[in-house]
Parts: C-alpha cells; sequence; structure tokens
C-alpha cells in the first residue's frame, strides 16, 4: 500500500505543488485507503504544527480525495456563516470581511486560533478542487464552531453555552452529511477524536464505519520512546497500536500537554490511560527533532477587526493569542 506525500506551498499567485510518492512500511496504513471500509476518518492536528498542516493539505492533493471524498468537516469557522463558506467553495464572489467574519464569529475568535492560515489555506484548496475538478458535484465543507452573537447582552453566559456545544454541534451538523451518504472528511484538533469521544462518534452514530488518525506532538513522541520504535515508518504513515506492545503505554506521558478538569482540579487528561485506548491510529510524521511549529495565528488583517476581537477577549477576561 502506498503513501503519498505531497509539500505544498502557497504564492501569490496561487498554488505552487510538488509531489513525490513514497513507499510505505508493510506495517502502515494510508489514511485515504481508510476509507475504503469507512464512511467517515477524522484526522487530528496539534493547532500551530506545521508538519501536521502541511500532512493533511497534501492529502487533499491526492486523486482519491478529489475524486472520493464529499465533505470536509472542520472544527473552526462559526455554522452561523455556512452559507458563507457554502458560496465561497461553490466559487462565488465573497469578501474579505466575510471570510474573516466567519472565523472571528466562532466561540475561538478572541482567542485567535481560528485564524490559523491553515484553515484558510484548506478552505481556497477545496475551492480550487471544485472550481477545476468538481464543478458537477463539488465538495462540501462543515464549520463544526456553534458560533457565538457576540452583540448579546450579557456575552459571557453565551460565549460559555457556545464552548460547552461545541463537540455536541459538531458532530450533529456532521451527522446530517453522514444520513446522505457522504464520505466524510473530519479535521480538528486531536483531543475532539480521543476515546470516549463525543463530536467524532457522534457524528459516527449512522456512519458505515469511522476511523480517528491521531498525530503526537515531539515532546510526546520522544517521552514515550515512539520516535525510536517507529523510526523505520515512511512520513505519513498510519500505526494501528492495536495488536503492537507500545499500545499498552501510559497515554498520559505521550500527551504530556493535555490535560483536563478532574475533582475539581486541573489534571493530566491522560494519565493511566493505555495508549491503544486512547486512540488506536496514530500518524507517523518523521523524526521529531524536525517537527516545525508555525506562526500560524496572525491578527486579522482589517484593524478594526482586530480591535474588536480585543474587545471580546478583555470582556471575557481571557487572553489572546499573541500574534
Amino acid at each position: 500500500m502506498s503513501a503519498v506525500k505531497l509539500i505544498s506551498s502557497i504564492c501569490a499567485a496561487g498554488f505552487a505543488i510538488a509531489t513525490s510518492a513514497i513507499a510505505a512500511s508493510a506495517n502502515s496504513l494510508d489514511a485515504l485507503d481508510l476509507f475504503e471500509t469507512h464512511q467517515i476518518v477524522a484526522l487530528g492536528e496539534h493547532h500551530g504544527m506545521t508538519a501536521d498542516d502541511e500532512w493533511i493539505l497534501g492529502l487533499l492533493m491526492d486523486p482519491r480525495f478529489i475524486e472520493g471524498v464529499d465533505t470536509v468537516s472542520i472544527e473552526f469557522g462559526a455554522g452561523t456563516h455556512q452559507d458563507t463558506i457554502d458560496r465561497y467553495i461553490r466559487g462565488e464572489t465573497v469578501s474579505d470581511e466575510e471570510l474573516q467574519t466567519m472565523w472571528s464569529d466562532g466561540t475561538h475568535g478572541p482567542m485567535g486560533v481560528s485564524y490559523s492560515p491553515f484553515y484558510e489555506t484548506l478552505a481556497a484548496r477545496i475551492r480550487a478542487i471544485n472550481l477545476s475538478e468538481r464543478q458537477d458535484n463539488p465538495i462540501g465543507v462543515i464549520l463544526g464552531d456553534p458560533g457565538v452573537d457576540w452583540e448579546a447582552d450579557p456575552l459571557a453566559p453565551a460565549w460559555m453555552e457556545g464552548m460547552r456545544g461545541r463537540d455536541a454541534y459538531w458532530g450533529r451538523a456532521t451527522l446530517e452529511a453522514t444520513r446522505n451518504g457522504d464520505r466524510i472528511l473530519m479535521i480538528g484538533g486531536f483531543g475532539h477524536f480521543g476515546r470516549p469521544d463525543r463530536a467524532g462518534m457522534m457524528a459516527a452514530s449512522e456512519a458505515q464505519g469511522y476511523a480517528a488518525v491521531v498525530p503526537l506532538g515531539p515532546d510526546g513522541m520522544m517521552a514515550c520512546g515512539l520516535d525510536e520504535l517507529w523510526a523505520d515508518e515512511e512520513y505519513g504513515a498510519i500505526v494501528d497500536v492495536t495488536e503492537r506492545p507500545e499500545g499498552q503505554m501510559d497515554a498520559g506521558a505521550c500527551f504530556p500537554g493535555s490535560m483536563t478538569f478532574r475533582n475539581g482540579q486541573v489534571a493530566p487528561a491522560y494519565e493511566g490511560v493505555a495508549l491503544v485506548d486512547l486512540n488506536a491510529l496514530y500518524v507517523w510524521l518523521g523524526n521529531p527533532e524536525n517537527f516545525p511549529e508555525g506562526e500560524t495565528f496572525p491578527p486579522p488583517t482589517d484593524p478594526d477587526l482586530a480591535a474588536r476581537m480585543q474587545g471580546r477577549a478583555d470582556q471575557l477576561g481571557v487572553q489572546a493569542l499573541p500574534h
């Protein structure tokens, strides 16, 4: 089975794409081949890690994706602006202001994470595919954030309600697409696809098969020793730990930065959980020493919008991501 690695760069005039085919090891899977047996394939990502972003964006240029995936369901983007993304990916004219508002009106708008160029590039790439190769059957995009009425008073309760309902909203929106028989690629932070899973498993309740692929960050990879165990795997290989000894590792060490509320206190989210019980499929993205973290959260280009988002962060008492 082959894995395809595509390294893509964005230039002012459009997309410059270089591809190279790499043979994967016999023990690994390929992400897009999972669609042969699963209606939903969920890809986790570390927000801000360029290696994750490049791998996922590369998959979008694979002929199997272009020909076979019907819908991409993403964590960010306010569902209240679903009509904006629908028009955009169909190739209609959509203003920069409309696109910025689509990202900024989500629950994470004040923190800036939804401004990641990864999501903007992903939407632009799907638009390009629809215009060039999928005009008759365009790939759809689902915005997975419920959005917030930022003019509501009081604002903080509305924001908290949106934050609590994010996974349920994303799951329900994706579920509707499964009922149409769509083959769906879900993309979002890896925490949304851990076990027990909310967004992914809700969407999978009526799907014909569901598979989640989770990346490991460089710190966790080295803490677990997986960088040495998987050194012979090829870039982009999917490793199934179900029957492998490392599946019994403590996932807490592999995800050292993941925290949760437990007994009223912040505690490591996966301490004492076997790696296989967190997730079965993991992606190998090469030597952790080469994992770059990108500057993926730039400020909005509109200074009035940037000031408005900072004001929302101040009102909520949260810290906007530094730009």
